[in-house]
């Protein structure tokens, strides 16, 4: 979908109640589905809305499952795939201190 199809809104400040922080939420529209994200802090939710103007501007194609710009699908799976390394580190090193422990107690 063309980013004319798509509307960047205001942010949205919701207070949690019961003493709990507030939450501000980056509202946009993709095809005229709503989107919103929620922040804790009103740094982050300006900063993500910024990006998506940005994306808007740039003529950016948006996902219209995901409601983002189809480039940061990348970026995504780029975190979800270190992330999934990290993992995969700790279990190692698990592994190798279980090895060692073994044959230590042999």
């Amino acid at each position: 979908m063309k980013a004319k199809h798509v509307r960047v809104g205001q942010i949205h400040t919701r207070g949690n109640g019961a003493g709990k922080a507030p939450t501000h939420r980056a509202n946009w529209q993709v095809g005229g589905r709503r989107r919103c994200r929620s922040f804790r802090q009103r740094a982050d939710a300006d900063a993500f809305r910024n990006m998506l103007q940005s994306a808007v501007r740039c003529g950016a194609a948006f996902d219209e499952e995901t409601g983002l710009p189809k480039t940061w699908a990348f970026d995504e799976a780029t975190k979800k795939t270190e992330a999934e390394i990290e993992h995969l580190g700790r279990v190692i090193g698990r592994i190798k201190r279980w090895l060692v422990e073994k044959d230590g107690s042999n």
